[in-house]
């Protein structure tokens, strides 16, 4: 008889990285790449200064697209705009309204 073993582990099914009934097969230290996910092993640590993290992550040139562009347009167009940065920074102050009255779902409507 022989017994076959299958691991439903969450680490492995969610994040594809070994559990620790893989990982008790292999030698301390030394796990085969193909064991993990492609995934985690395009993952790079460089050695990136804070200056230039924050260069990379600035929004300046976007919101200076954003600003000629909002020049350019109409008059609905930068309602439009308009309305969707507000949702963007204030997401509690949606124009989004509820509805007024129950709206039927199920059942056609009968005729006469």
């Amino acid at each position: 008889m022989i017994l076959v073993f299958v691991c439903d582990c969450v680490l492995r099914q969610t994040y594809g990285i070994p559990c620790a009934c893989k990982l008790a097969r292999y030698d301390l230290g030394m796990i085969p790449l193909q064991e993990i996910h492609i995934m985690w092993t395009r993952l790079t640590f460089s050695n990136v200064s804070s200056t230039q993290l924050e260069d990379q992550l600035s929004i300046q040139r976007e919101l200076d697209l954003v600003l000629n562009h909002f020049k350019d347009i109409d008059i609905v167009g930068k309602v439009i705009i308009k309305q969707k940065l507000l949702d963007i920074v204030r997401p509690l102050m949606t124009s989004m309204l509820s509805l007024a009255s129950k709206i039927k779902t199920k059942g056609a409507p009968k005729s006469h």
